[in-house]
């Protein structure tokens, strides 16, 4: 499984290759690492919230606004961001237009893997615009 659907973006060259491969690789492992590291923890309970407390209501995200708050998160990092902080910041009015489309489609039909495939036209869209 390609993490969001990189196996769809054409590299350009091998290092874009190797970086998507990574990134893949990345979350894989970490995703694994958190399954095997609660495979033997109880089963989660659930507390049913209070009358009248409703998340049925969403709006759209916009651009302006995931990238205003990317550009407000502080200049750090740690080990494990598969991503520098800087590097995100500087991409970012490049990149937002997916998470705003990506949080739109899920909230409207309350999945996500099949709505992540939909939003793979609007990367290889900006994707192929930087060339």
């Amino acid at each position: 499984m390609a993490l969001l659907g990189t196996s769809l973006l054409m590299a350009t060259d091998g290092i874009t290759s190797a970086m998507t491969s990574h990134y893949d690789s990345f979350f894989h492992d970490k995703v694994a690492g958190v399954r095997d590291a609660t495979a033997g923890a109880p089963a989660s309970q659930f507390t049913a919230a209070p009358v009248g407390c409703e998340l049925r209501f969403f709006r759209p995200v916009t651009p302006t606004e995931v990238i205003k708050l990317v550009q407000a998160l502080p200049d750090k990092q740690c080990s494990s961001d598969p991503a520098p902080t800087w590097l995100l910041k500087a991409n970012i009015t490049v990149l937002a237009p997916f998470p705003c489309r990506l949080f739109l489609l899920v909230t409207r039909s309350c999945a996500i893997e099949d709505e992540v495939s939909l939003c793979h036209a609007d990367i290889k869209e900006s994707w192929h615009g930087l060339g």
